[in-house]
This record gives structure tokens, C-alpha cells and sequence, in this order.
């Protein structure tokens, strides 16, 4: 794994960090990006995420509703 620092791209005086790693039954190149606006990562190429946690918080907030209006 290698990791670089994205000089062009600074939030709020934090910096962006890249990272390079390769899968361990493919040797794919995979690489993600840091997004400390979002208090997350990107994934640039070579990847796919399996979890956000943007949707259990979506379907959370949906559940809610629910049982609020069940309520009344």
C-alpha cells in the first residue's frame, strides 16, 4: 500500500490523503481518496463499497417516520 497527499485539495485546512492498494486475489490496483467534508472516503477506482453508512442513516430516519406516524 501506498499513500500520497493530494496538495491541490485541502478542507477546512485538513488534508486529502490518496491511497493505492492491490487486491489480494486479483492484484487489482484499488484506490480511494479521504473526503474529511463527509467524515468519509471515495472510491476513486478498482472498487466498490459495500457499506455506506449514509443509507443505514437514510433507513433509519424512514423507520422513524414510521412509528411516529403509527402513533398518531
Amino acid at each position: 500500500m501506498r499513500m500520497e497527499i493530494c496538495n491541490e485539495e485541502v478542507y477546512l485546512g485538513i488534508k486529502v490523503f490518496r491511497f493505492y492498494f492491490k487486491c489480494t486475489y486479483c492484484y487489482a490496483e484499488i484506490t480511494f481518496k479521504t473526503d474529511p467534508k463527509n467524515h468519509d472516503y471515495v472510491v476513486e477506482s478498482g472498487g466498490t463499497r459495500n457499506y455506506e453508512a449514509i443509507k443505514d442513516a437514510q433507513h433509519a430516519e424512514k423507520y422513524l417516520k414510521k412509528l411516529k406516524v403509527n402513533e398518531k
